[in-house]
């Protein structure tokens, strides 16, 4: 359903945007959680994360590249190097004598440094990052989840509250009608000024019933352009989602969440191993001073210098040995998380499975109950046309009617609302 959901998307974005435009029309479920999506600003976050990624990993392949810094140093000692020679068997007038290198020196140097082999650091780091983003990036979703519940619980509370107001609007029809047909018997006496006015009445408290309901559909409406970052009022119709079929297939992103928490387990226990194996590289020094690399020249000179190294912590005293059980402890605790969120799932989809099949017996109920009370009303009107029955009894049936047809009404909404919770449990809506 997720598949079809993006695929028809932009369709129902664009039918949804000319109902904008107009202030009016139909407004579908489907489109509705578009606007909300498209609306909610952490998802927007994702953007960020993307971006953030791509740094990260543009600075992790630096460490690959050629490092160069530049020092200039200048120090004075207190003495220096100085080589005693015996001179006495050399020849008459023959003096020899080492130079000394002078008291104060000074040295320009650059510096380059290669790493060639890190044992796997900078590949573990980034695999890492990119589980990480990944991870942030499913939280952010998984925060939406509150929100698509919230507005579909708002969308059938607002289909029931207008099921209810159809029900009344047809209500306050019928007894219309009949007290006009009566205005003539009233005339005529047959029928009683008492019996005219229980119909009034009870017209009134339905219209008064009509009052609350349309102030909790506007409240609702206005908590769905909250939610949506549309204009949603009343004169935009909300219509009642497709019949759909139950998906058993999980699909929650809770599931993704757990499995990238242990992929960033399984990277620690990649960088701890990184970090135990030799490092190689290699370097290369420039430089201009005095004195050069002969030190008892006491004159500037140029220099330079190349090498490899490596670099191997042979012994840790175990510590990257207790760093991978913590992080393997870390995946088991997961793992349990994960388990006892499965069983929840599973409760709550065989306690809606129930509520689906009992919804279904109750609407066989209803459609008898509903098709007795139609008759019985349609009796009762004969006889208080004819004044052999009170106002009180005919107004006692249209209200049994009234709440059968509502109860009807109800029911199948519920079962619809069912069938759309199990979808959102199961992660495919």
């Amino acid at each position: 359903m997720k598949i079809k959901f993006r695929i028809l998307a932009t369709i129902i974005l664009l039918n949804s945007f000319q109902v904008f435009g107009q202030n009016s029309g139909n407004l579908s479920l489907d489109s509705c959680l578009i606007f909300a999506r498209n609306n909610f600003a952490l998802l927007k976050n994702n953007n960020f994360n993307n971006e953030i990624l791509n740094l990260q990993t543009k600075n992790l392949n630096a460490n690959y590249l050629p490092s160069t810094d530049f020092s200039a140093t200048a120090q004075y000692q207190s003495q220096s190097i100085e080589i005693d020679i015996n001179t006495e068997g050399l020849p008459p007038g023959v003096e020899f004598q080492f130079p000394v290198p002078p008291l104060d020196q000074y040295a320009l140097t650059l510096n380059l440094t290669q790493t060639i082999y890190d044992g796997g650091i900078t590949k573990a780091l980034k695999e890492l990052e990119k589980v990480k983003t990944n991870l942030q990036t499913l939280k952010n979703e998984f925060s939406f989840q509150d929100v698509k519940k919230q507005l579909t619980d708002i969308w059938f509370s607002v289909l029931f509250l207008q099921k209810t107001q159809e029900q009344i609007e047809n209500t306050l029809n019928e007894l219309d009608a009949k007290r006009n047909s009566l205005k003539s018997g009233l005339k005529n006496g047959v029928i009683t000024k008492e019996n005219y006015d229980l119909l009034t009445v009870n017209i009134l408290q339905l219209k008064q019933r009509q009052t609350e309901i349309n102030s909790g559909i506007e409240n609702a409406l206005a908590i769905l352009s909250i939610i949506t970052g549309k204009t949603i009022n009343s004169e935009i119709h909300i219509s009642v989602p497709n019949d759909t079929d139950l998906i058993e297939e999980n699909n929650r992103i809770e599931n993704k969440i757990f499995n990238y928490q242990n992929e960033i387990y399984d990277n620690n226990i990649k960088l701890i191993k990184a970090k135990r194996l030799p490092k190689i590289g290699a370097y290369a020094i420039g430089g201009y001073g005095n004195p050069g690399l002969t030190m008892l020249k006491d004159e500037w000179n140029p220099y330079f210098i190349v090498g490899a190294n490596l670099h191997w912590n042979i012994w840790d005293w175990n510590t990257a040995k207790r760093n991978k059980q913590i992080q393997k402890i870390n995946q088991e605790s997961i793992n349990n998380q994960k388990s006892s969120f499965e069983q929840s799932v599973n409760v709550q989809k065989l306690k809606l499975k129930s509520d689906i099949d009992k919804y279904n017996s109750l609407m066989i109920f209803d459609k008898q109950i509903l098709k007795l009370h139609e008759g019985i009303c349609k009796a009762m009107s004969n006889k208080l046309k004819n004044g052999t029955l009170n106002s009180t009894e005919y107004i006692s049936a249209i209200s049994k009617k009234q709440q059968a047809a509502i109860q009807l009404e109800i029911h199948k909404l519920k079962l619809l609302k069912c069938k759309y919770d199990y979808l959102i449990v199961t992660g495919n809506i």
